[in-house]
């Protein structure tokens, strides 16, 4: 932990000398006093630069327990309250320590929960519509695939829907897709909703292809309708 501790004679003070007398106590008072701006070198300010003075008063963080630390105390003034250092340690709260705050910049980027929704039409059939591959822009991971009708239950079977993607290397035509879906994202007969989380792999990259395709629906006369399929991702 840092300490403040005093410097003498005083750095700041080198004039007059000490045999200048100009009183009797004049180097009693230089040998006690730590004045303003050595404090402040204790706390790790910087004064005194000899090739640029615009750096003086600013403050250099160091190692951990190093006296160029910023410290600020509690009102005992001997326990610290706020530490700041560039040790890399993460935030902790309420320690004998009190609390240590990174000083390094925090993440260049963190995922943000998005969707893709794909329709299908009143009357459900087998395949895929043309025209519903979706490139992606980013890379990311895939989090869940969700299915519901809106109007019309299927019955006698139910709704099984496959998520098809193409790597970004290849040409998104029908041989180079491939279902990433371990388990269907399936509505169960006279159910109106489904969804699975498990993948196959989860990771895309920036440029894959993703499509949605229905490998079965309800009975004849009774498909199901107004198919929405919903690809939910993190990136």
């Amino acid at each position: 932990m840092a300490t403040i501790t005093r410097a003498i004679p005083s750095t700041f003070n080198t004039t007059p000398a000490n045999t200048d007398y100009i009183s009797s106590g004049d180097d009693e008072i230089r040998n006690t006093r730590v004045d303003f701006r050595e404090r402040l070198v204790n706390g790790g300010h910087v004064f005194g630069q000899t090739t640029n003075y615009a750096y003086d008063g600013r403050h250099a963080c160091g190692a951990e327990g190093s006296n160029d630390q910023f410290i600020i105390y509690e009102a005992d003034m001997n326990t610290p309250a706020l530490i700041i250092d560039d040790s890399l340690k993460t935030i902790s709260a309420n320690t004998a320590e009190g609390w240590v705050i990174n000083a390094t910049a925090p993440a260049a980027d963190n995922p943000t929960r998005r969707q893709i929704v794909w329709w299908m039409p009143a009357t459900l059939t087998t395949g895929r519509e043309p025209f519903q591959v979706v490139q992606m822009a980013k890379a990311g991971d895939l989090v869940e695939c969700r299915v519901h009708v809106e109007e019309s239950t299927p019955q006698n079977s139910s709704i099984k829907v496959e998520m098809l993607k193409c790597a970004a290397a290849n040409n998104p035509t029908d041989g180079n897709f491939s279902n990433v879906l371990s388990t269907y994202a399936e509505i169960q007969t006279g159910q109106y909703k489904g969804a699975t989380t498990n993948f196959v792999s989860t990771p895309f990259v920036d440029g894959d292809y993703f499509v949605p395709e229905v490998t079965q629906v309800g009975g004849a006369g009774v498909e199901g309708g107004n198919l929405t399929v919903t690809l939910i991702l993190d990136m």
